[in-house]
């Protein structure tokens, strides 16, 4: 079986261990299977726990990302738990203005819960909720740089494709940016 993680810092991917996480987890689809999971989880949480990050469907993304088994299969616990993380805290940081006042308890306790109905028991060895927790903002930047980086960097491995498209000042921009996000983290 193929880890595609293998040799990837846990929190900062190597561009192939991204390309995996992200493939599988950036647009995350709840299945019926899972909503009855959820259900059962928000209920043990109590409606006044959860109901602010309804409107938004983070608490739906983050159970769809949790019950997406297959690719815990192909990566690391800490990896993919970590990956879920950020992806939470973009949403949180996308929604809220004053994400530091975020209760991350919440959703360490939802993540437990969840976990434990999906599965009949409780192992915090493949549960995520030791890594749900606020990123702070020099290392959530650096994360966000670095994905951009790998964004980008498919924007041109499709060079061929992409060209017929869009105009030269385009990819010089694109490549520009590239450019820039890489000294910047460097710095």
């Amino acid at each position: 079986m193929t880890n595609y993680c293998n040799g990837s810092h846990d929190k900062y991917l190597s561009y192939k261990c991204h390309e995996y996480l992200s493939k599988q987890l950036d647009e995350p689809t709840l299945s019926d299977r899972n909503k009855v999971y959820l259900e059962i989880a928000l209920n043990s949480l109590g409606e006044a726990k959860y109901n602010e990050f309804f409107k938004h469907n983070i608490i739906n993304e983050l159970a769809a990302r949790l019950g997406n088994d297959g690719v815990f299969w192909h990566s690391y616990t800490n990896t993919t738990c970590n990956y879920i993380n950020f992806k939470l805290n973009e949403s949180l940081r996308t929604h809220y203005s004053d994400v530091h006042k975020v209760d991350y308890s919440i959703f360490r306790e939802f993540v437990k819960i969840f976990y434990n109905k999906r599965h009949n028991n409780y192992d915090v060895e493949y549960s995520c909720e030791n890594y749900i927790r606020h990123l702070d903002d020099d290392i959530y930047k650096r994360m966000l740089t670095l994905y951009k980086i790998f964004y980008l960097y498919n924007e041109f491995k499709i060079s061929n494709n992409y060209k017929h498209t869009t105009s030269d000042d385009e990819l010089c921009n694109k490549l520009s940016f590239l450019i820039h996000l890489s000294n910047d983290s460097i710095e």
